[in-house]
This record gives C-alpha cells, sequence and structure tokens, in this order.
C-alpha cells in the first residue's frame, strides 16, 4: 500500500446536520443521527509508505465546517467537532473522492 488516509471520531452521542434550503441557502431545519449508542474510532495500524491519522472532531478538524448537497429540497452543514459514526461517511465525502483522485 502506497498511501493510506484513517478519518476516526470519538463521539459515542448523536449527531446533527443543519439543513439549509437548497436554493434559499436559508435553515431549514435539522436531522439528528445516533439516538443510540454509536461506536467509536482509533487510529489504526498501518505500514503504508504514507499515512495519515485524522482525528475528525478534533485539531484541525474539530471546527471545519462542511456545507454540501443532502437531497433534493437541502444543503446539509456541520463542523467535525459534531460528527459521530452515522454522519462520518457523509461529512467526509469530499475528502474521500479527494483521495481516490491520487
Amino acid at each position: 500500500v502506497e498511501n493510506f488516509n484513517s478519518f476516526y471520531q470519538l463521539n459515542p452521542f448523536s449527531s446533527t446536520i443543519q439543513l439549509l434550503g437548497r436554493y434559499t441557502r436559508t435553515p431549514a431545519g435539522s436531522v439528528k443521527y445516533g439516538d443510540f449508542l454509536n461506536p467509536v474510532g482509533g487510529e489504526l495500524p498501518t505500514h503504508a509508505q504514507h499515512s495519515s491519522q485524522v482525528f475528525v472532531d478534533y485539531g484541525d478538524f474539530r471546527n471545519r465546517q462542511v456545507t454540501q448537497y443532502y437531497d433534493k429540497k437541502y444543503y446539509g452543514t456541520m463542523a467535525g467537532k459534531d460528527v459521530n459514526h452515522t454522519t462520518m461517511p457523509w461529512y467526509l465525502f469530499g475528502d474521500a473522492i479527494k483521495d481516490m483522485e491520487i
């Protein structure tokens, strides 16, 4: 393996994506995920030539706001500090696409 990027979080609680009208970009409510126990992560062992371990709810990602497509009617927005296991794929979608382009 040449490149290995791992993202993890330690939020075992619920997570909320704030919704914005797709065309107006005005607040339009929110969606809450994970009312039950959510798994948390940690660093993964790797022997890749280039490795990255990113703790999403701490450090540089903690206050990084992501706003992106949620569904046909809404965009969603949230910060890294609010991510949990369920919302991690949505929050990191753009990062994953960039990683695959390398």
